[in-house]
Formats: C-alpha cells, sequence, structure tokens
C-alpha cells in the first residue's frame, strides 16, 4: 500500500487544497459567521452553508489570478467575468465577505494577550495539516508577505520585498514546495520550548524546527538575517545540517573553531 507522501506525487491541485482546508475547518468558519451575522442583526441570517464557503474562496482565488481595480467589476457588463460572476452575485458575495469569522467575540477573554486571536481556529489547524506532512530532507526557511495595505497593527513593512506592505509569515518548507511549518509575526519571538535563548533570528528557526527529528541529518539553508554561529552549532549537535550566508559582525574567530574542533 502506498504512503500518503507517495499517493501526493499523483494529487491533482484540488487534492493539495483539500488536504489543508479540511471540512472541519469550513464547518467552524460557517458555523462562526453566522453566528456573527445573527449577533450583528438577528433578523438578517447569513444561512451560509460549507458549500457556498468554498464557492466564496474559489473566487478569490480567481480574483487572485485575474484582478481588476474593484470587485464589482467582475460582475460589470465591461469586465464580466464568468468564473467570478457565474458563481454567485455580488451582493451574496460582499455578505458572506463582511461577516466572514473564525471565532465568537463574545467568548473572547478579558485579558486576552493573542493578537491572532480572531483567526487562531484557522491558523492552528493550518498548522497542524503542515505538521502531518513527511518534510524532505533539503529545507529552508525564510520570510513570506502576505500583502495587505489596511489598518492593522500586525502590517509590516519592508522595503527589500517585491510586495513592501503585509503581514509577515515565517515558513519553513521544503525542496519540494511544500510548508512544514509556519509562524505569523505578531511582535516578540519567544524562546523555544526546551532550546537555549538565541534572540529572535536564532528563536523563529528553532521555533519551526521543533518538530523535524533530530539525528536524521536534514539539510536547512537560510538567508543572513538566521544564520549564526551559536544556531548552526546547536542544529549540528543536534544533528541538523546548516547552510547559509553570514554578516560579518557574527562571526567569532574562537566560535568558528570550536564547531571545527
Amino acid at each position: 500500500m502506498q504512503s500518503d507522501d507517495e499517493d501526493m506525487k499523483n494529487w491533482e491541485p484540488i487534492e493539495f487544497y483539500k488536504k489543508f482546508p479540511n471540512n472541519s475547518i469550513f464547518e467552524l468558519i460557517v458555523e462562526e459567521s453566522n453566528r456573527y451575522a445573527i449577533q450583528c442583526n438577528p433578523s438578517s441570517p447569513l444561512n451560509l452553508s460549507c458549500n457556498e464557503l468554498e464557492q466564496f474562496i474559489g473566487i478569490l482565488y480567481a480574483m487572485s489570478l485575474v484582478k481588476t481595480p474593484s470587485t464589482r467589476l467582475y460582475w460589470s457588463k465591461e469586465f464580466y467575468f464568468e468564473k467570478v460572476a457565474g458563481t454567485m452575485p455580488v451582493n451574496r458575495f460582499e455578505k458572506i465577505k463582511k461577516f466572514l469569522h473564525c471565532s465568537d467575540n463574545l467568548t473572547r477573554p478579558k485579558n486576552f494577550t493573542d493578537r491572532l486571536y480572531k483567526i487562531r481556529p484557522l491558523v492552528d489547524h493550518l498548522q497542524k495539516q503542515f505538521l502531518n506532512l513527511k518534510p524532505s530532507e533539503l529545507l529552508c526557511i525564510d520570510e513570506q508577505i502576505v500583502p495587505f495595505k489596511g489598518k492593522s497593527g500586525l502590517k509590516q513593512y519592508n522595503p527589500k520585498k517585491p510586495k513592501k506592505w503585509g503581514y509577515k509569515l515565517y515558513i519553513l518548507s521544503g525542496i519540494d514546495g511544500l510548508i512544514y511549518n509556519f509562524q505569523v509575526h505578531t511582535g516578540a519571538i519567544d524562546v523555544c520550548l526546551n532550546q537555549p535563548n538565541l534572540k529572535a533570528s536564532g528563536n523563529i528557526v528553532l521555533t519551526l524546527l521543533q518538530h523535524i527529528p533530530r539525528n536524521k541529518w536534514y539539510k536547512l539553508f537560510c538567508d543572513n538575517w538566521y544564520t549564526g554561529v551559536d544556531l548552526f552549532k546547536i542544529l549540528h549537535d543536534q544533528g541538523i545540517g546548516c547552510l547559509g550566508t553570514v554578516r560579518a559582525n557574527r562571526l567569532s574567530k574562537k566560535k568558528l573553531h570550536q564547531i571545527n574542533s
């Protein structure tokens, strides 16, 4: 019998998609979106279903590929786009977009500190699904910007990225193009459990790698923001090989000698 990883080589794109946001998270989003609509206006329920939510997400994918200056242009006579306009009326699309929710605002703890509270169920679900994948031998860690220019305390600005404004994610991926772990940047980066404190750049690497088996000699590649002698020595001692460009101010002849010895 073939394993899931062997089967994945022959998967269609829709099969990859359904591997990650599956029925359980759709049902949660449907429940919380319907709840939020009732909380806002009891006389105007949303009545969203899982099938309709999938259609809504499909429209978002189509919009990301064929872009117009305004959302309503997809339904206009001049720019009519069948894959969008033929799937759902514009007023229905905008109503779902308005009430889309992942958690119940009324059950939010008074002194909560989780800045991702509103989407925490979705983030946790996706992380769990990614962690279930068997990682490839060659791994890479880097940042990824999710473009966004609206109002948000989590929005970052990075002039060196193609998309300069947006939400920053730290990604652990493999040579096969799959994501094995990720973290959304929300501010300070905590120390990884059962690992030394290596400041932000080292801590996020150890956090993303905490589910990677040790002493199997997986190979990690990263850029100079992550590369550090202390980090590489710790990972080498734990059986993970590393390669990355390094900043001159992070070098120490004494520490390099210790690694080589």
